[in-house]
């Protein structure tokens, strides 16, 4: 099986393997390690490897700690769309975050919640008005 989750950046997941995997924590990474943006095969763990090696140098604690943080926002991104906000505002409020932040997912992560939750608050202010 071949699940697709598009928003301008793309992740694959297989559900099964030719070989077992131990737990759904390893089949949770192997959906956000890879994926397919614009057309192109992306490694994730290298951009966010790069970005936290970059950040932290030779401090291994905050480079591990900033990889598990930049996971979790990455996993968090590619849970895809709230139910409660139109398609064209999510596409929007997520490419600002990742043009803003282009490796950075926690950062987009932050940014596109700060922008939902503002937008949600316009909406009850103003109802679906724009």
């Amino acid at each position: 099986m071949l699940v697709i989750k598009c928003y301008r950046r793309c992740v694959i997941s297989f559900g099964r393997l030719p070989f077992a995997l131990s737990n759904e924590q390893e089949e949770k990474e192997l959906t956000i390690n890879e994926g397919i943006e614009f057309g192109k095969l992306v490694n994730y763990d290298k951009i966010i490897s790069d970005f936290c090696y970059n950040q932290w140098r030779d401090d291994h604690k905050m480079v591990l700690h900033c990889i598990e943080e930049q996971k979790d926002a990455l996993s968090k991104l590619n849970e895809g769309k709230p139910n409660d906000i139109d398609e064209a505002d999510f596409i929007k409020i997520r490419q600002d975050a990742e043009l803003e932040y282009p490796n950075d997912f926690c950062m987009q992560l932050f940014c596109q919640e700060e922008q939902i939750n503002a937008l949600r608050k316009l909406k009850k202010i103003f109802g679906n008005k724009k």
